[in-house]
């Protein structure tokens, strides 16, 4: 009866803090994790309240991921020396796929 109890008072104790997480996030964490979920309406977070009240644990730690990124500064980014690596150099190579000269396609035993 006590590993009963003891359960059952884990259980209640799991569930009354994924409350209290869902309803924060909910009604701010949600837009950070998921971009698509900024603009969602009060009928999308009701239907998502009980999974998040479930899985607080794994909603959390992304949760502080996802701050932890955005508010991390952005290192330089650096370019090898001779990269060919830019915009200017995929353009350049569009080009000159679509004004290369089209090769005829042989086929085994044919001539072209």
């Amino acid at each position: 009866m006590l590993v009963a109890q003891l359960l059952a008072g884990v259980l209640i104790a799991y569930t009354a803090v994924g409350a209290l997480f869902a309803i924060v996030f909910v009604t701010k964490g949600i837009g950070r994790v998921d971009l698509v979920a900024q603009t969602s309406k009060i009928g999308f977070r009701l239907i998502v309240f009980p999974g998040v009240t479930a899985l607080w644990p794994l909603l959390f730690a992304r949760w502080i991921h996802e701050e932890a990124r955005t508010t991390a500064p952005e290192r330089p980014v650096r370019l090898r020396r001779g990269a060919h690596n830019g915009p200017r150099a995929a353009c350049a190579l569009k080009k000159r796929r679509a004004t290369a000269p089209k090769r005829p396609v042989r086929l085994r035993g044919r001539p072209a």
